[in-house]
């Protein structure tokens, strides 16, 4: 659900600053940000087993231990921007994140593997049609954003749209390509840290790519306006 999550970062602002498309944009991968810089000091060691619920990530995405960083998102929007609207929207952004893990994801828990496992965990059993929902979603997210801007008279720029080819276009052209790799987990083993390091440097680079190219409208119509104002 990697496009799908960063899609819905484009929902809650039609125009948003460069800072808070950012902040926007990590709120909606912050489970999986957090889950690989914990990996990657040792805080979270993910553990994989055999069956069909087996990949552990407790202290970023089983059910309750998410409840407290939806906390920490809705704190740090009122802390950053100076209201609460930009803390709810982040929050809204990690429980949807969660929910659509759940969705086309792996299974996680509601507290810890002795706990029930949720989700239905496509990647294991149809890691293929997993990228198709995602694909899908983002799909529907980004024809609704794109309507809205039409119908406000936002016209993009050329390098905005490059960048939404390149996150989200390559991004499910390649889930797709190695699909079957998610489901095909050590049975018994931890996620290495080399891994882990390296995922959270590919998705810090896409949270920048997407901040720069989206924060970077061409507003065509509303700029002739303002020029007949001012003529």
């Amino acid at each position: 659900m990697i496009a799908g999550h960063y899609a819905t970062a484009l929902v809650p602002e039609q125009a948003p600053t460069a800072p808070k498309l950012l902040f926007f944009l990590t709120a909606s991968q912050l489970p999986d940000l957090v889950w690989f810089a914990l990996t990657f000091l040792g805080l979270e060691p993910v553990h994989t087993h055999a069956g069909p619920a087996h990949l552990e990530l407790i202290v970023t995405h089983d059910l309750l231990p998410t409840l407290p960083w939806l906390a920490v998102a809705a704190i740090a929007g009122r802390a950053f921007f100076g209201e609460w609207r930009s803390g709810w929207i982040a929050a809204a952004l990690v429980a949807v994140h969660n929910a659509a893990d759940l969705l086309s994801g792996y299974p996680h828990f509601v507290a810890g593997p002795d706990t029930q496992p949720l989700g239905f965990g496509l990647y294991y059993s149809a890691p293929h049609g997993a990228v198709a929902i995602e694909a899908a979603f983002a799909a529907a997210v980004l024809t609704w954003v794109v309507n809205r801007e039409r119908q406000h008279g936002l016209t993009r720029s050329g390098m905005t749209w490059a960048g939404r080819a390149l996150i989200f276009g390559v991004g499910i052209a390649t889930s797709f390509a190695t699909a079957p790799s998610l489901g095909d987990l050590p049975p018994n083993g931890t996620l290495p840290v080399s891994m882990a390091a390296g995922l959270l440097l590919l998705y810090s680079t896409q949270i920048a790519v997407l901040t720069w190219t989206e924060s970077r409208p061409a507003v065509a119509a509303q700029v002739a306006r303002t020029a007949a104002g001012v003529s």
